[in-house]
């Protein structure tokens, strides 16, 4: 995937939030539209077919006295119906049981001619009370609104403050270096002495935070899509080794001082998935990896067919990640405890969850332990789809570095 946006850097910062905020408004139009112009019409057929089954009961164990009975099991209805329904829906139930009750009940019965003050008396209970649960019911939810928007407002802050506190750290760090670098080298341009590997030096670090910074705005770039569903997944049948050979070269100089073992089968069946998405989970799985992994160290990657899914694996050494850490490492803006110098937005293994989850896999770590070395373990899973078209041509061999 590669950065095709011109955007600025306060764009870049709350794009994400002027996402979420866009999502929620454009929700909370659609729902008080439908709310106010739309007629439920199931809610009334509901909320009649409650009053006339209530009604049937009360015709059955009605013996001519104790009417008030009769009005307590139609309150009982009138709650049920403003508590889970719109206000329409509640005020028909309240006229509906006052109109069966007064129909059936008060005699003279079945007719709506002189009504008897005691059941007059009822009937305004009824009605009353009625009302006052559906404008209790009406405030209630009033509040449950608004406290569903604060809660928005205040996640919404939280992730502001996330974005630019990450952004303000994780980008000055590299630019800082990159600047330093820059000087040094226009500082001793004319000095023939200078020596030619600390000019290399100099240049390898301005190469090594460049990427850095562009991995860090990709990611930031990326989740923005993703939270926008721009993202989409564009799946044709591809073999997993040809995408983990397009997404080793992108670490060809982190990986020459490390040894990456590279165990896949080359019968492995194809998977219907989206290359691109899934390159780039591979990407940011690799530069997890190398990032809390010690200097040195054997980085594996590994692919196995189960029945029904593929499973792929990148194997690091290091301080394992604990259960805890490991539940809420693939949360946005979520980093190690022991992440001090590896920088990042804690943005990286979000997005391999985002698409492994769009392509309707898993995405999960766990400890590995090879003899007297322990590291850890980043897996994700592919499910394997019927149909898939044999391969023809040889698949050419990863170069193990």
């Amino acid at each position: 995937m590669s950065i095709s946006e011109n955007v600025t850097g306060k764009e870049m910062m709350l794009g994400l939030v002027k996402t979420q905020k866009r999502r929620s408004t454009k929700m909370a139009k659609i729902d008080n539209t439908s709310s106010e112009h739309k007629i439920q019409w199931g809610e009334y057929i509901v909320a009649a077919a409650i009053v006339g089954g209530f009604t049937a009961i009360d015709s059955f164990v009605y013996d001519g006295s104790h009417h008030l009975n009769l009005v307590m099991l139609y309150l009982l209805g009138i709650v049920f119906v403003a508590t889970r329904y719109t206000i329409g829906p509640a005020i028909f139930t309240v006229i509906w049981s006052v109109a069966c009750f007064d129909y059936f009940f008060a005699k003279p019965t079945y007719g709506f001619g002189a009504t008897p003050p005691r059941y007059m008396f009822s009937e305004c209970v009824l009605l009353v009370v009625g009302f006052t649960i559906n404008a209790l019911s009406a405030r209630l939810r009033q509040e449950i609104q608004s406290a569903a928007k604060a809660k928005l407002e205040f996640e919404t802050e939280k992730m502001r403050t996330a974005i630019l506190s990450s952004v303000s750290h994780d980008l000055r760090t590299p630019l800082a270096s990159i600047t330093g670098a820059a000087s040094a080298l226009l500082a001793e341009q004319g000095n023939s002495e200078y020596q030619q590997s600390n000019r290399e030096e100099l240049l390898n670090s301005i190469l090594n935070e460049s990427e850095r910074m562009f991995r860090l705005v990709h990611n930031l770039l990326d989740m923005t899509r993703i939270e926008s569903g721009a993202l989409k997944v564009k799946p044709q049948w591809c073999s997993i080794e040809e995408i983990v050979g397009a997404a080793i070269p992108h670490f060809s100089r982190r990986l020459s001082q490390r040894h990456l073992k590279v165990s896949i089968p080359a019968d492995l069946p194809l998977v219907e998935l989206d290359e691109v998405l899934i390159e780039q989970v591979i990407v940011n799985l690799l530069d997890n990896a190398l990032k809390y992994s010690p200097a040195g160290s054997d980085i594996g990657i590994s692919a196995r067919a189960l029945p029904s899914i593929l499973v792929v694996s990148v194997v690091s050494q290091g301080e394992l990640i604990s259960e805890e850490e490991s539940r809420k490492i693939f949360e946005r803006f979520v980093r190690g405890k022991h992440d001090t110098t590896a920088g990042g937005f804690g943005l990286g293994l979000a997005i391999c969850k985002s698409i492994i989850t769009a392509h309707g896999g898993e995405i999960w770590t766990d400890a590995s332990t090879t003899g007297e070395t322990s590291g850890n373990s980043f897996s994700f899973s592919l499910p394997l789809g019927k149909g898939a078209p044999q391969m023809t041509l040889e698949q050419p061999e990863l170069k193990k570095q």
